[in-house]
């Protein structure tokens, strides 16, 4: 049985010197090389991106997640009770096995008719639910 040769070599991302049974071996483990690999494709997609100013993209993600998160915050503050409800809903209480308004069987949800009794719910389905709050909102 014949022992394989070590190479010497030195990582080419983070420059420490080791040792390695392949001869074409860059780095010295594997997250240096998944570095190096999220490095290298970046500053191609940077580069790219100078090149191409029509694509905006990471730009227009970021301004629409702060959107997002913008709106999430107020919609927090503006339903405390709701939310309150809504978590002790889901613990204190069961769904139904059927609608309580068609019978039907699938998509079952909680609806809360008053926020703060948290604890009446009605169970229906989608569909029904859907409707209830139309005619909430109308």
């Amino acid at each position: 049985m014949t022992l394989k040769p070590k190479y010497p070599k030195v990582c080419a991302r983070c420059k420490k010197s080791f040792t390695s049974k392949h001869r074409d071996t860059e780095y010295c483990s594997k997250k240096c090389k998944d570095k190096a690999w999220r490095n290298r494709h970046l500053t191609y997609a940077i580069d790219w991106l100078k090149t191409h100013p029509e694509y905006k993209i990471k730009q227009k993600t970021k301004e629409i997640r702060q959107v997002r998160n913008k709106y999430k915050k107020n919609w927090y503050s503006q339903n405390k009770t709701k939310l309150i409800a809504e978590i002790i809903a889901e613990k204190g209480t069961r769904l139904q096995n059927e609608c309580e308004i068609c019978g039907e069987v699938v998509k079952l949800e909680r609806h809360h008719p008053d926020y703060s009794e948290p604890l009446i719910v009605v169970t229906v389905c989608r569909p029904c639910h859907n409707n209830i709050h139309r005619r909430r909102d109308s």
